[in-house]
């Protein structure tokens, strides 16, 4: 009897450890999504200037992103990923517009600088260039970050933009203590599959291709592991 009252109140007790830590995680991911003005912590990064791009960095959420940059963003990620979203899921017009109004979407906004480049001609982007769309969640008791797209206009792919942006979306994820950085690509999106690889990113254990090998989801989940061991304490 001894013992099973022993075992018992071993699982209470990890049971309430687990409870406990999961409000952590949760309280952490909670106060994340509390900043207003994220780009403020890092001033070395807020602008772009390579490859005859000159970009200033924005950042807003899904609740302050205007009515007018929510309407590109829209037309921006239909006009890059539309083809390529109809045979994996279709495109789902009013599903995307309500995506980048969720309160939980955090976006960096690329947009011109004056002194751009008379050759690149992004006029009618409205001098924007660019947006990367992430969220701050948890994944199986884990906080991580997840990019939900890396978006460009035409004229600004290929320059080193891109890469920009993801590489400082994961200095924001290790100084924010997160485990993790997820998020989904398509298989016909060579470009974005290659970049991810060279950034250190690898097929995530939950990709639809390592459950169904002889399948074809049409996409791969590939993820970048933060932190080896999850020690953080978040209070």
């Amino acid at each position: 009897m001894a013992k099973k009252a022993s075992k018992g109140k071993d699982k209470k007790l990890h049971r309430q450890e687990e409870t406990k830590r999961l409000l952590e995680v949760r309280h952490h991911i909670h106060k994340l999504n509390q900043e207003t003005d994220l780009l403020m912590e890092y001033q070395a990064f807020q602008s772009y200037d390579r490859n005859g791009l000159l970009a200033k960095l924005h950042f807003s959420t899904g609740m302050t992103l205007s009515d007018e940059t929510h309407a590109w963003a829209y037309e921006l990620c239909k006009a890059n990923m539309e083809e390529m979203y109809r045979p994996v899921w279709g495109w789902r017009a009013e599903e995307k517009r309500m995506e980048l109004r969720d309160p939980a979407a955090r976006f960096l906004i690329a947009t011109q600088q004056p002194k751009q480049l008379s050759s690149l001609d992004i006029q009618a982007y409205q001098e924007r260039m660019g947006y990367v769309h992430w969220r701050f969640e948890e994944d199986e008791g884990r906080p991580i970050m997840y990019i939900m797209e890396v978006q460009l206009a035409q004229p600004c792919q290929g320059k080193g933009l891109g890469k920009f942006l993801v590489k400082l979306l994961e200095l924001v994820a290790r100084r924010s203590g997160l485990v993790k950085i997820m998020l989904t690509v398509m298989h016909a999106n060579m470009a974005g599959q290659a970049l991810y690889k060279r950034l250190g990113f690898v097929v995530d254990d939950s990709s639809p291709s390592l459950h169904n090998p002889l399948g074809d989801a049409g996409y791969e989940i590939m993820s970048k592991l933060l932190i080896t061991k999850d020690t953080s304490k978040h209070a």
